[in-house]
């Protein structure tokens, strides 16, 4: 029977394959259940969150984490899809050099704003995925969300294109930023590469490079155990607090941590049990692990 391991990897996935490929090849090493946080649309590049086991248990801790791009936009066209693999909608002239406009539609792209997600993406309207209402040859735009922009600058341009860095919250389509910043310049734009560097403090240079034989088998040393990509602090806890948590009682305590990584000691020595919340004197139990064997 296949070990099932509990846990993460972090991989750079290139561009042009589908993120769920990548996952499927993982499996063949990490075990039957596993799942991605921050899927990429298949021309993207960079960083995804794999995760095995239990792990997939923690993954919402994760999505709320700013992210990281670098990309392209091409400058003069507007697509069905906003990247480069759709159909042009809208043509129209190239940005002019004027500095000042420049500056003011940067400055759009900072804190907290209001942004229509592509016709081609996962959002639900009415229950439907706005892409497949596409792909059926009903478009419908999605309505506006609230998304927030921690950093956006322009590091190249041409006369033609620009390429940028962009730290964004969860939900953000960069796609959409082609479009929207294209049209704050006058112009028409959508987007021809993509690459996330970073999601929260965990970034490209950490991640395993998938080959382009989509091999795994020499990932396991990049492989990280469900308590290690947890940024918290640790309370270690007795076996019979250990049980009372599981059973769930609250405990009584001197920390205080809003959310802490639990551990007590065994036989074997150090056991992660979960997430806790030590507040007020008291610890409670977030979200805990039942015991498992790392092969089970």
């Amino acid at each position: 029977m296949k070990k099932q391991y509990h846990g993460f990897l972090l991989v750079d996935k290139p561009a042009g394959l589908i993120s769920r490929r990548a996952l499927n090849k993982a499996l063949r090493v990490y075990g039957k259940k596993g799942g991605i946080e921050g899927i990429l649309d298949p021309f993207a590049s960079g960083l995804l969150i794999l995760g095995f086991g239990m792990g997939t248990r923690f993954f919402s801790l994760f999505h709320e984490l700013p992210k990281t791009y670098s990309g392209t936009i091409l400058f003069g066209s507007e697509t069905d899809t906003l990247d480069h693999q759709g159909k042009e909608v809208f043509h129209a002239d190239l940005p002019s050099n004027d500095i000042e406009l420049w500056e003011k539609a940067i400055a759009k792209f900072q804190g907290s704003i209001q942004q229509i997600p592509p016709a081609y993406s996962n959002v639900k309207v009415g229950g439907v995925r706005s892409r497949e209402l596409a792909f059926q040859g009903t478009p419908i735009e999605p309505p506006a969300r609230t998304v927030f922009f921690h950093d956006f600058e322009i590091t190249n341009r041409l006369s033609d294109r620009a390429d940028f860095i962009a730290t964004v919250s969860a939900g953000t389509y960069l796609r959409s930023l082609a479009r929207d910043f294209a049209r704050e310049l006058h112009s028409a734009g959508h987007l021809i590469a993509l690459r996330r560097l970073s999601i929260g403090n965990w970034a490209t240079e950490q991640a395993f490079p998938v080959n382009s034989e989509i091999d795994f088998s020499e990932s396991l040393s990049y492989f990280l155990p469900i308590d290690k990509m947890l940024p918290y602090p640790e309370i270690i806890i007795s076996p019979e607090d250990a049980f009372a948590l599981l059973q769930g009682k609250v405990l009584t305590t001197r920390e205080e941590e809003p959310m802490a990584k639990l551990y007590t000691l065994d036989a074997s020595g150090k056991k992660f049990l979960g997430l806790g919340m030590a507040q007020n004197s008291i610890l409670k139990s977030v979200r805990l692990l039942p015991e498992y064997a790392e092969d089970k």
